[in-house]
Parts: structure tokens; sequence; C-alpha cells
């Protein structure tokens, strides 16, 4: 049996307004900190088709994130996370 696997093939690929730094996911969308840019948020539930939906305002660093059902949880990599609502 032949058990190599190949690299991973890339799908689909979206620009960001910064080097993308954390990626979360929840249902059909993922989350992007793309540091000074702030974070992005993506449809992907046609991963061969990736769709912006929207950023953060101007001004917002995001370095690490994390998102729930209903939250999205950032950080600037100081000592603040600040939560925002995603429904």
């Amino acid at each position: 049996m032949d058990t190599q696997l190949g690299g991973p093939n890339p799908l689909a690929q979206l620009s960001t307004a910064g080097p993308a730094r954390a990626v979360s996911i929840s249902g059909h969308r993922a989350w992007v900190a793309t540091g000074a840019g702030g974070w992005l948020a993506v449809d992907i539930s046609d991963p061969a088709d990736l769709v912006p939906l929207g950023r953060s305002a101007a001004g917002a660093s995001v370095v690490e994130l994390a998102a729930t059902d209903d939250l999205l949880h950032v950080s600037d990599g100081g000592a603040e996370i600040v939560s925002h609502i995603i429904t």
C-alpha cells in the first residue's frame, strides 16, 4: 500500500490587507488576522471561490483571533482582547 501523500494543492487564493497571521473557521466563514490590516471575514462555503465579506475598521491591528458561533475574539498581541458579535 502506498502511504505517501503529495503536498497540498491550492484550490483558491485571496489577497489580504496584510500578512495572514492567523485563521479561525466558524461554519462557512473564515476569519483572518492581518496584523495592521485588522481582520477579514471570508465566505468559504465554496472552497474554490473565496468571497470577502468584510473587514475591520482601519487602524485595528489584529495578530490573533478565535471565532465561535456568534463571537469573534481578537488580540493585537498586547494586553487586550476585544470580542465582536458576528451573527
